[in-house]
C-alpha cells in the first residue's frame, strides 16, 4: 500500500493528539464551512426551508465540539464530515427539488426528477460510516470487519432516524411547506429509496475498508485494535 493511502485510509489510523487549538486543519474546515454557511444562508430559494434543513446539521457540529476531547476523530474523518454537510447546505439552500446539480442530471440522462437527494444520501453513507468506523473500532474491542459491519448498520439507523424526523415534522407544517420539507416529488418510495442509496455508498465504502485491511494484513479475521 502506498504511503499516501496510509495516510488517507482508516488502515493505519492514530488518535489524533493535537490539542484543538493548534488543529490548523480543522480551524481551516471549520472556517470553509462558516462561510459556504453564511454564502448559502443569503436569499435561499425557501427561507423557512433553509432554516429548518439546518437543524440536523448545526445540531451535529454542536455535539461534536461538545465531545471533541472525549471524541476526536482525525482530520480524515472530519473532512467527511465536512463534505457531506456543504452537499446538505447546497440542498437546503436550492431546495431539494430544484437544486441546479440535479437538474442539469435530469436533463442529461432524462431523469424524471430531481435527483439531487439521492446523490447526498449516497455520499452521507459513504462518507459519514467513516468516521462512525474510526469511533467504533477505537472504543469497542471488536474485529475489524465486524466494526465495518456495524457502521453500515448505524448509518442506515440514522437514516431511518431523519425519515422519522421528516414524518413528524410533517406533522407540524402545513401542506405547501410539508411537500417542500419532503421533497418526494410524487415518488411514493422516495423514503425507501434515500434509505437505499445510504447504505449502498456505506456499504461500498466498508468493503473498501476491509479490501485495504486485507491487503496489508492478509487475515482479516485476526485483525484487532491494539492500544499503543
Amino acid at each position: 500500500m502506498s504511503k499516501f493511502m496510509k495516510k488517507i485510509s482508516l488502515l493505519d489510523t492514530s488518535k489524533n493528539q493535537v490539542p484543538f487549538s493548534k488543529n490548523r486543519a480543522l480551524h481551516t474546515m471549520m472556517a470553509a464551512y462558516a462561510i459556504v454557511f453564511i454564502i448559502l444562508s443569503i436569499k435561499p430559494v425557501n427561507t423557512f426551508e433553509w432554516w429548518y434543513e439546518s437543524i440536523v446539521p448545526l445540531t451535529v457540529i454542536i455535539l461534536l465540539g461538545l465531545f471533541y476531547s472525549k471524541n476526536r476523530l482525525t482530520n480524515t474523518a472530519y473532512l467527511c464530515i465536512l463534505t457531506v454537510l456543504v452537499l446538505h447546505a447546497v440542498g437546503a439552500h436550492y431546495t431539494y427539488t430544484a437544486c441546479p446539480i440535479g437538474m442539469w442530471m435530469s436533463r442529461i440522462f432524462g431523469f424524471n426528477r430531481n435527483h439531487f437527494d439521492s446523490i447526498v444520501n449516497f455520499f452521507f453513507g459513504l462518507l459519514i460510516s467513516i468516521p462512525v468506523l474510526e469511533s467504533i473500532y477505537y472504543r469497542i474491542r471488536i474485529r475489524y470487519i465486524g466494526a465495518c459491519m456495524l457502521s453500515v448498520v448505524i448509518i442506515l439507523a440514522a437514516s431511518a432516524f431523519y425519515e422519522l424526523f421528516q414524518m413528524f415534522s410533517t406533522m407540524i407544517l402545513s401542506d405547501g411547506r410539508m411537500e417542500i420539507f419532503l421533497g418526494i416529488q410524487g415518488d411514493l418510495w422516495d423514503s425507501q429509496k434515500d434509505m437505499a442509496f445510504v447504505v449502498l455508498g456505506a456499504f461500498m465504502s466498508m468493503s473498501t475498508c476491509i479490501i485495504f485491511r486485507i491487503n496489508k494484513n492478509h487475515k482479516i479475521h485476526m485483525v484487532r485494535y491494539r492500544k499503543n
